[in-house]
């Protein structure tokens, strides 16, 4: 059974964000499972087909991707700035290239719903580190190790993803900030943690900053 909890402060969201322990994804609206799925980044290591998500103290992040409406927010669109934990900020910020738009009205209305996962279900699952890795070499070791580029159709368009040949369960370290669970068809989260649209207006007045162009490859900055 999923536990459900609600978030209605920012001093409450920093706080979770502090003593967060699980994996986390985050949507702008409520589910049941997650499944695995091919994504469509611009670094092909990004393109493992599996199931993401961000490591504990990377959860601010899933709370920022899953705080607007990603149909109108694409991934490239936002810079994320890390919180400064030695200032007593979890939270962090986002720099967003939308010219035109108002920056402080793009939050999900319906709130944010930031899903979590306990790694301690997933001990015995085989793990691969990437985090050292060049962009090219984390590609060159998926490829030589039961990976292989296959052809993908995701909402009417084709894809090249990159798809396990073998059966077996792996986690796939990406980077610093995200896993990737592979040939695991689909996980149920513990914790469901609903953040109201209030404390999203809040965070969108003080903590949302315009972005000159899209983000690179290092979208994570200081």
């Amino acid at each position: 059974m999923m536990i459900k909890q609600g978030i209605n402060s920012t001093e409450d969201l920093n706080e979770f964000l502090k003593k967060n322990s699980y994996w986390a994804n985050g949507k702008s609206f409520p589910l049941d499972h997650l499944h695995a799925t091919g994504a469509q980044s611009r670094w092909e290591y990004e393109n493992a087909y599996g199931i993401y998500v961000t490591k504990p103290h990377f959860a601010w992040m899933a709370m920022w991707m899953g705080s607007t409406n990603r149909e109108m927010v694409q991934k490239r669109n936002l810079t994320y700035i890390k919180p400064k934990t030695e200032s007593g900020d979890w939270i962090g910020a986002v720099k967003m290239y939308l010219p035109g738009l108002d920056l402080t009205n793009i939050y999900s209305k319906s709130g944010c719903f930031l899903y979590l996962f306990n790694p301690e279900n997933y001990q015995e699952v085989q793990t691969i580190n990437l985090q050292t890795l060049s962009a090219q070499e984390k590609v060159s070791y998926l490829l030589n190790n039961n990976f292989s580029r296959k052809e993908i159709t995701r909402k009417g368009r084709v894809q090249s993803n990159l798809v396990c040949e073998s059966l077996e369960k792996k986690i796939i370290e990406i980077d610093s900030w995200q896993i990737a669970l592979v040939n695991i068809s689909l996980i149920k989260p513990e914790i469901e943690v609903h953040i109201n649209n209030e404390v999203l207006k809040d965070l969108y007045h003080q903590k949302v900053f315009p972005a000159n162009e899209i983000s690179t490859e290092d979208y994570i900055i200081d």
